[in-house]
């Protein structure tokens, strides 16, 4: 009988034993289980902010094509400005050539007018 005394508080000692190693075990599958649930989450918040920045960089690229279509445009504008700038330029240019060549005229004219005797103005008066 002791013998089945010792075999029997030997089984229970296993008994324990494995139940506190299956204690454990359960313990850490939930421990792990914890961490897989976060890792998950994790990673779901990580899709959301990928596919948010993805809208945003979209977002982005069509302000940016946007932009640089009115720089187009602008530069077109400041182009042909140019351009009729530097033709008023020119026609600013010959006016002033006009102008100094009937300015000269009318001072030679009148110096013309000037060195004449006055006998011809009297006879004007």
């Amino acid at each position: 009988m002791s013998r089945y005394l010792i075999s029997v508080g030997l089984a229970i000692i296993a008994i324990v034993v494995l139940l506190i190693a299956l204690v454990q075990s359960h313990r850490h599958v939930r421990s792990v289980r914890r961490e897989l649930h976060r890792a998950k989450e994790q990673i779901e918040q990580s899709q959301t902010a990928a596919s948010d920045l993805e809208k945003d960089a979209a977002k982005l690229k069509t302000e940016l094509d946007a932009a640089n279509s009115k720089t187009e445009q602008l530069q077109n504008e400041l182009d042909t400005d140019q351009s009729q700038l530097k033709e008023q330029q020119g026609h600013e240019r010959d006016l002033t050539e006009q102008l100094k060549s009937v300015s000269a005229d009318r001072d030679a004219a009148k110096s013309k007018l000037d060195g004449e005797p006055n006998s011809t103005r009297s006879h004007a008066e």
